[in-house]
């Protein structure tokens, strides 16, 4: 857990995982990757990286590549656990069977799911962005 009295935001957390997953490698992320892959603008990601790096969770040299701390990493991993058993909670919950896939770590599958509860209550994205 954070040594910070204050928890992650959730888009702090979406980072975080995106991350964790550009970093898989071992050679880091740029932001502009980041930024790519979470549809933000690059400012948005440094800023937001610059966060993550306030911190303690991720490092990033001048014009580097951003790779995370030890405790990133763990902190990723607990998300993305978390993540992974919401998901398959709201699967067996809901009765869905769905495909797999990975977006922002395993809360793409979450995501997926939030979908499909709206499809099956008649909800289209449309309808959720006018209300």
């Amino acid at each position: 857990m954070l040594n910070s009295s204050k928890p992650l935001s959730s888009s702090a957390i979406k980072y975080l995982l995106v991350l964790s997953e550009l970093c898989v490698s071992g050679q880091g992320a740029r932001c502009k990757d980041i930024a790519a892959r979470m549809s933000v603008s690059k400012p948005s990601a440094h800023s937001m990286i610059q966060n993550l790096c306030d911190l303690g969770l991720a490092e990033k040299q001048k014009y580097g590549a951003v790779h995370l701390t030890e405790q990133g990493s763990e902190e990723a991993a607990r998300y993305s656990l978390g993540c992974a058993q919401l998901s398959e909670k709201l699967k067996a919950a809901l009765g869905l069977s769905m495909q797999p896939y990975r977006l922002h770590g395993d809360c793409g599958a979450a995501r997926t799911a939030c979908s499909a509860v709206g499809m099956k209550l008649g909800v289209t994205n449309h309808d959720r962005n006018h209300s």
